[in-house]
């Protein structure tokens, strides 16, 4: 309660301070002035309730992010800071910094690709120092819901090589697509380099072609899917024990889970970091219909095993677990939750889209008006449906259904 109250005074004090300040200078208020107003948004308070941070976000322009100290009552501005979050122990405050708004605006006007265009930093403030520490092309980032001494991030992409001569011409296929094109496709399905950083330490381990990634809730396992480049690089699962990494700094205590050509997504871990779950698609066939399996692993196994798939008795025939489900582990750690949804049906590709006539039919009774159904269609094709698996008898069952598609599950 008493940090409410702490964070309420300072959000009020800030108000008043804008608004003596509007009055005192009697601007007129006029259509000029709406780009100028300002929200508060990702607003916290540390543990400790020393430390309050939040951003003020114009709604043209920058914004920038305020560090507030409750008992010194001192503020520290950082241009373009946001989305921040303080860390579990009160010492750090991690958060984003965006682009300058007017260079994007410019950029976007002219129609350049996302891939021109600036990206996002990542900010850590010590705030015993108040020293910052700024690394660029950072897409995410993530700290330990109950835990400290760590954060996570994820690179951009590298930008292109502008020094390279254009592309050789390259005869086009039968069908009319350019190889480049395909090869350019296949690179971007390539992850980015990974970052688990200590932040007491400034140490970092880095883990290349990342994708997924997550902390276990006490922060003692760190978990990353990657892609691999198919040469000297494997797709795979890799984990990491913060706990150890912490206290000896002469091992990188980094196992491998699974490895090998395929896929990899979801990778999650109990809130104890003593288990791990993820989904992978290891077919390395062209097939256009992708089937993937449920992997589990405990830290008394070397490697993860199947738990579940397609053949799993309890899942619907004609289902599969689904690449769009959300994987967890139940707060007892005892089951885990997946996602399942039905095989979609096979797309016809024997016609051609100018001889096939496209009609879309609404009906009186549908619960949604028909751009509304259009828009939601990518949404309704990554549908998954809830199901468990209770781990101590590797028992599986289906909770949704399409009859019944939403189910509430408790935290135990």
């Amino acid at each position: 309660m008493k940090s409410r109250l702490v964070l309420l005074a300072v959000f009020l004090s800030a108000f008043i301070c804008v608004a003596l300040g509007q009055t005192a200078g009697k601007k007129p208020l006029n259509h000029d002035v709406y780009d100028g107003w300002k929200k508060i948004s990702g607003e916290s308070i540390s543990n400790d309730g020393k430390w309050v941070v939040y951003s003020a976000e114009p709604q043209e322009g920058d914004a920038h992010l305020v560090i507030y100290n409750t008992e010194s009552r001192r503020y520290d501005t950082i241009p373009r800071g946001m989305n921040a979050k303080i860390s579990e122990s009160s010492d750090f405050v991690v958060f984003s910094i965006k682009p300058f708004f007017a260079e994007v605006k410019k950029l976007k006007i002219a129609k350049k690709k996302e891939d021109d265009l600036p990206k996002d930093s990542l900010g850590i403030v010590s705030l015993a120092t108040m020293k910052m520490t700024k690394i660029p092309r950072v897409k995410s980032f993530k700290l330990p819901e109950k835990g400290s001494g760590w954060v996570a991030y994820q690179l951009e992409k590298e930008p292109a090589d502008t020094t390279k001569k254009g592309k050789k011409n390259v005869e086009k296929k039968d069908d009319g697509s350019d190889p480049a094109d395909e090869e350019t496709t296949k690179k971007d399905e390539k992850g980015t380099t990974v970052v688990l950083r200590n932040l007491l330490t400034g140490k970092e381990y880095s883990f290349a072609f990342g994708g997924d990634y997550a902390f276990s809730k006490n922060g003692k396992r760190f978990i990353v899917a990657t892609t691999g480049n198919d040469s000297t690089i494997k797709a795979g699962v890799l984990t990491l024990n913060t706990a150890k990494a912490q206290s000896d700094t002469s091992r990188s205590y980094v196992d491998t889970l699974a490895a090998g050509k395929g896929k990899f997504k979801g990778v999650t871990c109990d809130e104890e970091g003593t288990q791990a779950a993820f989904v992978a698609d290891l077919d390395t066939s062209k097939a256009k219909q992708r089937y993937y399996s449920l992997y589990y692993w405990s830290d008394n196994q070397k490697s993860a095993e199947v738990l579940a798939d397609t053949l799993t008795p309890g899942l619907p025939k004609k289902w599969l677990i689904s690449e769009n489900g959300r994987l967890f582990f139940s707060k007892d750690g005892k089951r885990l939750f997946l996602g399942t949804a039905p095989v979609p049906m096979p797309e016809d590709t024997t016609m051609n889209d100018e001889e096939t006539a496209k009609l879309d039919v609404w009906n009186w009774q549908d619960p949604n008006l028909q751009p509304q159904q259009l828009k939601n269609l990518d949404t309704e094709k990554k549908r998954s449906y809830s199901a468990l698996v209770h781990l101590k008898k590797k028992k599986f069952v289906q909770l949704a259904t399409v009859s019944m598609p939403n189910v509430t599950v408790g935290l135990e």
